[in-house]
């Protein structure tokens, strides 16, 4: 797969009846996915976790997927959103040992978190300079 968009975050508003949200970035590992309410300003109210709070479906390594509450999220205050972020952990987790295999859809993994990662340091360093 080849990394095609830089989007890395959505927020949807809650209303208490749906259960479901969308998101349209790929995300390597279902980990690398934070799931938190925020308010207007976007301070964090609650965080959730993956099977307490809501299970994931994953389209990795095609782009999406889908966040299902296991209880729909409802407002606190007017202006509140799910938040649906994809982190992905700095490191380097592809070993080619010398005269193994070469296996190129790991190589191409790879290549989209080092993307990705890019992606990420990017949206950092431009709120520092904001």
């Amino acid at each position: 797969m080849t990394v095609l968009i830089a989007t890395y975050q959505v927020e949807h508003t809650p209303n208490g009846a749906t259960t479901e949200f969308a998101f349209t970035f790929p995300v390597p590992d279902s980990d690398e996915l934070d799931v938190s309410m925020v308010d207007s300003g976007g301070t964090l109210i609650t965080a959730y976790t993956v099977g307490d709070d809501y299970t994931l479906d994953n389209n990795y390594p095609t782009a999406g997927g889908t966040v299902t509450f296991l209880v729909a999220p409802t407002l606190a205050t007017a202006g509140d959103k799910v938040r649906i972020t994809r982190t992905v952990d700095m490191t380097q987790l592809l070993d080619l040992p010398n005269q193994s295999g070469f296996y190129p859809e790991e190589v191409m993994r790879a290549l989209d978190r080092i993307v990705i990662m890019i992606q990420q340091l990017d949206v950092r360093i431009t709120a520092l300079e904001a």
